[in-house]
């Protein structure tokens, strides 16, 4: 099976797909690091997103998420905007889509000390919650399964996802 975890900033996706995909003796892949690691790794999601613009980035999401549907069982850590291209949404249902989700005002206070900006926006709490309220609603209609994350760590997270 191929799980992928998905939600806004600040849900965990990368440290509850590690810890998954350890559970589940599976790899582990994230679309930002793998794209990253495309650009040699001197360079940020952040940078790469400025340097080639949304619809480029986007079309570097959908590159590596194609690259990922031919392998076998996997956890995969998407990005927060990847299932906003309707492209790359086609390619979702590859992917067990497990939504990991949590108040906005939770993540607000788990994002906003570490990060001065959201990708070509400025990281302020009006500008979170407006992006934040715009893709709630896709997310909850892609989710196969919804978890919310407030109050548990990365491996009680996993562990209820291993279980479903």
């Amino acid at each position: 099976m191929k799980i992928a975890l998905f939600g806004c900033k600040g849900v965990g996706k990368t440290t509850v797909g590690k810890k998954l995909a350890e559970t589940l003796n599976l790899p582990h892949v994230d679309t930002d690091q793998f794209i990253v690691k495309q650009h040699g790794e001197k360079i940020s999601i952040q940078e790469i997103f400025q340097n080639v613009g949304e619809k480029a980035f986007r079309n570097l999401e959908y590159s590596v998420i194609q690259e990922i549907i031919p392998l076998n069982d996997c956890v995969v850590s998407l990005g927060g905007g990847a299932p906003i291209d309707p492209h790359t949404r086609t390619l979702l249902n590859h992917f067990h889509l497990i939504h990991l989700t949590a108040s906005p005002d939770y993540l607000w206070e788990r994002v906003r000390s570490t990060q001065t900006s959201y990708l070509d926006k400025p990281l302020n709490q009006a500008s979170f919650i407006s992006i934040y309220e715009k893709r709630i609603p896709l997310y909850r209609s892609l989710a196969q399964e919804e978890i919310n994350i407030e109050g548990k760590s990365p491996h009680e997270i996993a562990s209820e996802v291993a279980m479903l």
